[in-house]
């Protein structure tokens, strides 16, 4: 069951994820996803209650702390999560499809300060659902940029891998 979060006192969260260590430092800041979302949520005249964040890959759950506790504390401690872009949740489509329909069942929504859509009406979570295969679909074909880049490097007898234990690998 969908209902508006503007028809009642809303409470927000703020979900921040870089992927790395090194984009944490390099510029894909924490701080600046967090900034963009307050911005948006007190535009939006939302009450800003908890941020959850995480460093680490999207695809794995487990070692994503922020969002098991963000998925945990749903209706709780907030009704609507904002993020600086849909792909800081999941790139992976059956992910994010299963993700939507635990926020839908808990009368919970997502903002997203990118692609600048929310899930409080029909239209909001249709284009959220065609960002989301466009996510898939990037993350595929970084996949698939990768495996071919490995690839070359073999072709060329070039060491694809890590330097074993006691040795060094000339520049």
């Amino acid at each position: 069951k969908w209902t508006t979060p503007m028809s009642k006192f809303v409470r927000a969260a703020i979900y921040t994820r870089v992927s790395t260590t090194g984009q944490a430092q390099d510029g894909h800041s924490l701080d600046e996803q967090f900034r963009q979302c307050k911005q948006l949520l007190e535009m939006h005249g939302h009450d800003f209650v908890v941020h959850y964040s995480d460093i680490g890959s999207g695809s794995n759950f487990e070692a994503r702390p922020g969002y098991q506790e963000m998925m945990g504390s749903m209706r709780e401690a907030w009704d609507i999560v904002y993020v600086w872009k849909l792909d800081r949740l999941n790139r992976n489509l059956k992910n994010q499809v299963q993700f939507f329909d635990t926020i839908g069942k808990n009368d919970a929504y997502i903002a997203s300060v990118t692609e600048q859509v929310q899930t409080d009406s029909p239209y909001g979570r249709f284009i959220i659902n065609v960002m989301s295969s466009l996510a898939q679909m990037e993350r595929e074909q970084i996949s698939e940029r990768v495996s071919m880049g490995i690839g070359a490097a073999r072709s060329q007898g070039r060491y694809i891998g890590g330097c074993p234990y006691g040795y060094s690998i000339p520049v």
